[in-house]
């Protein structure tokens, strides 16, 4: 791998170099003395964080959250780990993401009463406790039979903002009586208006008080990983999928009565003319998800009442007030 960044250069010097690198470091790898030594990486940090194998068995034996990704990789069927953890792409922006996640710290306050911290915060004009929320996440049954009935329950316990998917796999009417509070609903719309306003009205009379309109598929989506491990599941997957193109939408009921096919998801044609014709549709507050790169929203459409938030998937959101 020492010579892996000269793959491609034009000259039988660099690769010749690369050839004895590899050769030398197999040599090392064959020595005694390596072994006396034992396994060891290269990377330092990486020698602090390598741990063994190790699944949690509940929750509560957890030290972080990414002990259930571990769980996750393990019990779940092949397909479905790779819809969960899949980006686009090549993960480049998860990857991105995540690398720059890793740069905020919590300040340590140190000589200051910290017995009794205040995290209570108000968001969206919702009163929380904290500043956490469980972001929309689809299909849950795929990952726990209980699925979004089971993550409202939680919600409940904690006191948690949850926010919806429109392809739950549990009705809005039902995740709201389990969580026993009004939930935020995301909006994938199709290029039928009809749907995306059947939906808004029926997630506004559940009683949801957030509209998450979610742009990042508007153009397609090239879910490289998800495809991957769909590839190795050699399940018959058409019990639950059925075998036609909008077969999959009989198990979101969200969806119900709504005639949508999987064809209007082409919803390349979206500008921010449409988040004015949401604002004319709904009395919920509007939240555009999924913008990725940074903007000026405030250049773009100041005059429409609506948050901004930039993030991706499982990663931090950026919010602008405008």
């Amino acid at each position: 791998m020492l010579g892996a960044r000269h793959f491609g250069a034009p000259t039988d010097a660099i690769m010749n170099k690369n050839i004895a690198r590899r050769q030398f470091l197999n040599f090392l790898a064959a020595s005694p003395l390596v072994a006396a030594l034992g396994s060891r990486d290269t990377n330092a940090a990486a020698d602090l964080t390598s741990l063994p194998d190790y699944l949690v068995k509940t929750p509560h034996n957890a030290l972080d959250v990414f002990d259930m990704h571990a769980v996750a990789k393990n019990v779940l069927p092949t397909s479905h780990y790779g819809y969960l953890a899949t980006g686009t792409d090549g993960n480049e922006t998860l990857a991105a993401n995540r690398k720059a996640f890793e740069k905020i710290y919590l300040r340590a306050m140190r000589m200051v009463d910290t017995k009794n911290v205040d995290m209570s915060t108000r968001l969206l004009g919702i009163d929380m406790p904290s500043p956490i929320v469980l972001a929309p996440v689809g299909s849950q049954n795929a990952f726990h039979a209980t699925g979004e009935i089971g993550t409202a329950k939680g919600a409940r316990r904690h006191d948690t903002l949850q926010l919806l998917s429109n392809v739950t796999t549990h009705s809005i009417e039902d995740v709201i009586a389990a969580r026993g509070a009004p939930v935020g609903f995301q909006l994938y719309p199709t290029s039928n208006w009809s749907v995306a306003q059947k939906m808004i009205k029926r997630a506004e009379k559940a009683g949801a008080k957030v509209l998450i309109l979610t742009v990042d598929l508007n153009s397609g989506s090239n879910r490289v990983l998800m495809g991957q491990y769909a590839r190795a599941d050699e399940r018959d997957c058409s019990a639950c999928h059925g075998g036609g193109p909008d077969d999959w939408l009989k198990s979101k009921p969200m969806y119900e009565g709504t005639a949508a096919t999987s064809a209007e998801f082409d919803n390349a044609a979206m500008t921010w003319e449409f988040v004015e014709r949401l604002k004319k549709t709904t009395t919920m507050k509007v939240v555009v998800k999924g913008i990725v790169r940074t903007i000026f929203p405030e250049k773009i459409f100041s005059p429409l009442p609506v948050k901004i938030f930039q993030g991706f998937h499982d990663l931090p959101w950026q919010i602008w007030h405008t």
